[in-house]
């Protein structure tokens, strides 16, 4: 495999030239660029990952599981990415546009290993009751910080509190999203619990699910029995993309 060295650029796409506003990102923003002088060798394995062809989405096919992470990037980021590695399966982190400042690595460590990474928006707000210009923004903002981070256009969208509107599924659509809810929710905000977590998960039909979590401690804790009890159940542990 060719080294890959990052070439400071502007870039523009679908959604326009990033704007000034992006300056705390400016070392992030990139296009990598080959060079032919050293040959590395990297071990990775292949993620599973199933493609959303719909504009909206709760559930996945049987025999499948999408695991995803709310509220990102945070301190325990790295790890939840690290666990997942572990264990070979996927996972999709829908992060939080206000946060990015504070964790730029963090977020280029999810691209970098191959996780699909989506936007839940700038500061997360409740998109039901908020005008097009206020929904407007706060998409438009938190897709341009990611991609200004990761050098790739992203294309999944989850509203905060799963609350949206007409309005919502029109400007998403206009910014090239799909809306991803879910259709298992072990509550691990409330509890905050890695054993009550891990007994919703085993409680529930997961098979088809997308299960939503949170970047916190007691998620972390819970994870990798979260993910043997899945494997043990035969099912393929999938990115979302």
């Amino acid at each position: 495999m060719k080294e890959i060295t990052a070439q400071p650029v502007l870039l523009a796409n679908s959604h326009g030239i990033y704007s000034n506003n992006l300056a705390p990102y400016k070392d992030y923003l990139y296009l990598p660029q080959p060079t032919d002088e050293v040959e590395v060798e990297k071990e990775q394995f292949e993620i599973p990952f199933f493609e959303i062809d719909d504009s909206f989405v709760k559930s996945i096919p049987e025999g499948k599981v999408a695991l995803t992470f709310d509220d990102g990037p945070s301190e325990y980021t790295r790890d939840i990415v690290n666990t997942l590695k572990q264990y070979e399966v996927g996972g999709t982190f829908f992060l939080i546009g206000q946060y990015l400042d504070k964790y730029p690595e963090e977020v280029a460590y999810i691209h970098e290993n191959g996780y699909t990474i989506g936007t839940h928006s700038m500061n997360h707000i409740n998109f039901s009751n908020s005008s097009t210009a206020t929904q407007e923004y706060e998409l438009q903002q938190s897709i341009e910080a990611i991609e200004a981070i990761i050098g790739e256009e992203i294309t999944l969208f989850r509203p905060p509190f799963g609350q949206f509107n007409d309005i919502t599924e029109s400007v998403s659509s206009n910014l090239g999203q799909r809306m991803i809810l879910w259709n298992n929710d072990p509550k691990d905000w409330q509890s905050r619990d890695a054993k009550k977590i891990i007994q919703h998960i085993k409680s529930s039909d997961v098979s088809g699910s997308i299960i939503i979590l949170h970047e916190y401690p007691a998620t972390l804790e819970a994870l990798p029995e979260i993910i043997t009890y899945l494997q043990a159940q035969g099912l393929e542990l999938v990115n979302l993309r």
